[in-house]
């Protein structure tokens, strides 16, 4: 009778010390967790597993004083959902595919093993094989997995993990094979013999290394991850095709730049690093400078804002520049990048001035025409000042055409475009809307005699034949005019009101001038 309850004992005794063990154990993954659950996958299951540990054993020490169910059931559940939950963990952990169909048959079996061997028919013997034998199964599959299913790259930092589990499905075969040969002769898994206890104390051990194992396995594939991007960083941080440099945001010293930088300032790393981009005279514009500091100091990002800056030969370009604020070594840094932008500039501003003015004569077209309009009539009814749209027409431009040829008429829209922009005053827009018609827009109207004295000048200026390939061409001009905002305030009644004042002319003998 001592005997048996030095083994009753040695049994409660172990289990406590499984539960305090697991309980360290779940403290352990939930730092780990907590660190690195953004990073990677399955370390929630790898947790709850610890917890479902921990759970069972509890219940295991309520044996007693709780429903068998809840005490001789549920906990061996728990085991086995832990077990799989490390399974699925890692499989997650690794990218590897998962297979829950014949687990999900295997514990709906073993369930009801479970409840037959427990509360049924209790059979210690069975029960613990069942047990026992769903460890080495599971257990089985998670070596498996660490050194046959995972990715060539990642087995070595697998491989001590794996071993573990090697060893954990091991023990589990053997006491499977005990318990077939030498079945249990206790009903009560704390009455049994001492060779169960052995098992429960190599179980604790095998806890404590795979909560080690584990750790050290997440761990070194963090550090895996934190060296292959550091090498990708390095690889790209100097040979992107754009410049990079990184500051001190305290004093704008220069910590790091790369090839890219080199190449587009013209100053090499040794000049550049331990200076400031304002020592090195780079900044064109020092709004440029002050709007980028600003914005980070609110802790704004900028993104691909437009800047010109100097090259070390003196040479002005223009770039696209985004910029963010890391921290290095606890010291907050401006990291930016600049991507030589100029000839795409200056293609972007030649198709602006080609979209925006006539291609012939090179005056505003149409569309500049109408934002020009709207930018003068909005102050013009801001200062109470009046202005004019006149719309001219070469008169019987046809026969030019006809007489002289296309590229002739050509030249004389371009000749006459020159002559109309001779008079522009300071706010005033000459455009050319197609055709022979012309648009001038006055602005600063001050009285009805300003406004004739500019049309008498208009007519004036036609008066001497034009100069064409040395051959001298008459041209006379029709003017119509609407005045803002007496005649109205919008662009087409404008337009509209001038064109009939302008037709007015030409269908009585044309080479004059008339007011809407």
């Amino acid at each position: 009778m001592r005997k048996g309850r030095q083994v009753d004992m040695d049994m409660k005794t172990l289990v406590l010390c499984n539960l305090i063990i697991n309980l360290v154990n779940v403290c352990g993954l939930a730092i780990v967790w907590r660190q690195n659950r953004k990073v990677f996958a399955g370390l929630q299951l790898l947790l709850l597993d610890m917890v479902l540990q921990a759970t069972g054993f509890l219940l295991l020490l309520l044996r007693g004083t709780l429903p068998d169910v809840l005490t001789m059931v549920v906990p061996n559940l728990f085991f086995i959902i832990g077990a799989l939950c490390v399974l699925y963990g890692l499989e997650q952990f690794f990218g590897a595919k998962s297979r829950y169909g014949l687990h999900i048959v295997l514990m709906a079996c073993y369930t009801v093993a479970l409840v037959y061997t427990s509360l049924i028919r209790p059979n210690l013997g069975l029960r613990e094989t069942c047990i026992a034998f769903m460890i080495f199964f599971v257990t089985a599959q998670i070596a498996w997995l660490l050194c046959r299913r995972v990715e060539t790259s990642f087995r070595k930092i697998a491989g001590f993990t794996g071993l573990v589990f090697i060893a954990y499905a091991s023990l589990n075969l053997i006491r499977v094979g005990l318990l077939i040969a030498f079945p249990p002769q206790a009903s009560d898994f704390f009455k049994s013999y001492a060779l169960d206890a052995f098992f429960v104390a190599a179980y604790l051990c095998l806890s404590v290394l795979v909560a080690m194992s584990l750790i050290l396995l997440i761990n070194r594939r963090l550090l895996e991850e934190v060296l292959f991007q550091k090498e990708k960083y390095q690889i790209s941080f100097h040979q992107v095709p754009y410049a990079i440099l990184l500051t001190k945001m305290a004093d704008g010293e220069i910590v790091e730049v790369n090839e890219g930088f080199e190449q587009l300032s013209g100053f090499s790393k040794e000049e550049a690093v331990g200076r400031t981009t304002i020592g090195l005279n780079i900044w064109l514009r020092e709004q440029d400078r002050a709007f980028v500091v600003t914005e980070l100091a609110k802790g704004n990002r900028v993104h691909e804002h437009m800047i010109a800056f100097r090259h070390k030969s003196g040479q002005v370009l223009k770039g696209s520049m985004s910029s963010s604020v890391v921290n290095i070594k606890d010291e907050p840094c401006m990291l930016t990048t600049v991507s030589d932008v100029t000839q795409q500039a200056q293609l972007n501003d030649r198709l602006q001035e080609m979209a925006m003015h006539d291609g012939l004569t090179g005056l505003p077209n149409r569309s500049l025409f109408y934002d020009r309009f709207e930018q003068a009539a909005a102050n013009a009814l801001r200062e109470g000042k009046k202005m004019a749209i006149l719309s001219m027409d070469l008169d019987a431009f046809k026969a030019i055409n006809d007489d002289y040829g296309h590229p002739i008429g050509d030249r004389v829209l371009v000749e006459a475009g020159k002559r109309l922009s001779g008079l522009m005053r300071k706010g005033d827009t000459v455009a050319r809307f197609g055709g022979d018609e012309f648009i001038f827009l006055v602005w600063d109207v001050p009285d009805r005699q300003a406004l004739l004295s500019l049309l008498e000048r208009i007519m004036g200026s036609f008066t001497a034949p034009l100069s064409v390939d040395q051959q001298l061409i008459q041209v006379s001009i029709s003017v119509g005019v609407a005045v803002f905002p007496e005649d109205g305030k919008e662009i087409d009644v404008l337009l509209r009101k001038s064109d009939q004042a302008m037709y007015r002319v030409k269908d009585t003998g044309k080479k004059n001038y008339a007011t809407y």
